[in-house]
């Protein structure tokens, strides 16, 4: 049986994660399983209110995003997972995850520039696009800060992180992205297979 591949699709938000990992996970046939569609569930669910419970959405969220992955770890299946998760919070718990189940990690790191952040978070606030339970319109202050302290830089976890800019998406090397992905999927394989 081989090892199952944990491959995390990371980044600061607005930095283009939800569009790479829904392409890679289509692209390889693979499950995926986002922050985002999950807390906006909750927000459907249990209504929306102020900053502070947008919060606490957010880590229910992220609790759920990881029994999800675990439970396809643990059947040995590979999962996508998008999520801006933080190096000191999450981290730590995604590698005893990734040991737990002998599972091969894969980080796709999405980043661009701090102003191109900012004013891609700007905008995203007052296009009335996202989900009104985000609050995002209330946000940019402390998005500003934590891009400046790093809270979403690589998780320093999996051993080759791919970093990939995301400041022009025009210039993002889709096919490149998945066929770096495709061969750590196959690596692991093919290294499951010789122990067997």
């Amino acid at each position: 049986m081989s090892h199952p591949v944990l491959i995390l699709v990371t980044g600061p938000p607005c930095s283009g994660k939800t569009v790479l990992a829904s392409r890679l996970a289509t692209e390889l046939g693979l499950p995926l399983a986002g922050k985002d569609a999950i807390k906006e569930s909750l927000f459907d669910t249990l209504g929306w209110n102020d900053r502070d419970w947008s919060r606490r959405l957010g880590h229910a969220s992220v609790e759920l995003l990881l029994l999800f992955a675990e439970g396809l770890l643990r059947a040995g299946q590979p999962v996508v997972v998008d999520c801006n998760f933080r190096k000191d919070i999450e981290g730590p718990r995604l590698h005893k995850l990734s040991h737990q189940y002998s599972a091969h990690l894969v980080e796709v790191h999405c980043h661009a520039e701090e102003s191109v952040l900012v004013e891609r978070f700007r905008a995203r606030a007052r296009s009335g696009e996202r989900h009104p339970g985000h609050g995002e319109d209330l946000q940019l202050p402390e998005f500003a800060a934590s891009l400046q302290a790093g809270v979403w830089d690589t998780l320093g976890i999996a051993s080759d992180p791919l970093e990939v800019d995301t400041t022009s998406f025009e210039q993002v090397d889709f096919r490149g992205i998945t066929s770096a992905v495709t061969l750590a999927l196959s690596s692991t394989n093919k290294i499951a297979n010789a122990k067997t």
